[in-house]
């Protein structure tokens, strides 16, 4: 079940409950789940900046993703802290949408893994990387993406 509002002060408040094994988002749940995720792009009034934070009852974690736009470039930071053991994890994307029909993608973890992406219509190339192995050949993927009407 999913409660969304528009708070006067904070702006877009939405709440989550889902059981295990129901889908939220398109991805089953593996345990119960309670959220609470509240938009901040109202609250800090900057063009081109989104924001949000969100608390995971269940498995204490506390999220905070960060947006810039501009142009053809999107940035963004999402970082997750669980609260319980003071582990973190965070992660840089960077998006450019400039070269007509093709988008540039590129992923980066605190551990600088990540993955490079290039799309073309229903094509991906996605090649991952890490800072210890580079890039593994037998891990790049060629994808294609198809849907047919039955």
């Amino acid at each position: 079940m999913r409660i969304s509002t528009n708070h006067d002060k904070l702006g877009d408040v939405t709440v989550t409950l889902a059981q295990a094994g129901s889908k939220v988002d398109g991805d089953t749940q593996g345990a119960d789940r309670a959220s609470v995720k509240v938009n901040l792009t109202d609250v800090l009034k900057v063009n081109d900046v989104t924001a949000s934070v969100e608390y995971d009852v269940p498995s204490q974690n506390a999220t905070v993703d960060l947006g810039y736009t501009n142009g053809d470039v999107n940035l963004g930071v999402k970082s997750v802290v669980n609260v319980n053991s003071q582990k973190a994890t965070h992660k840089a994307t960077v998006n450019y949408s400039g070269i007509e029909g093709v988008g540039v993608k590129a992923e980066v973890d605190q551990d600088v893994n990540g993955k490079l992406s290039v799309t073309k219509d229903k094509y991906e190339l996605r090649v991952p990387f890490s800072k210890d192995g580079g890039v593994n050949p037998d891990d790049v993927q060629l994808r294609m993406t198809w849907s047919q009407d039955l």
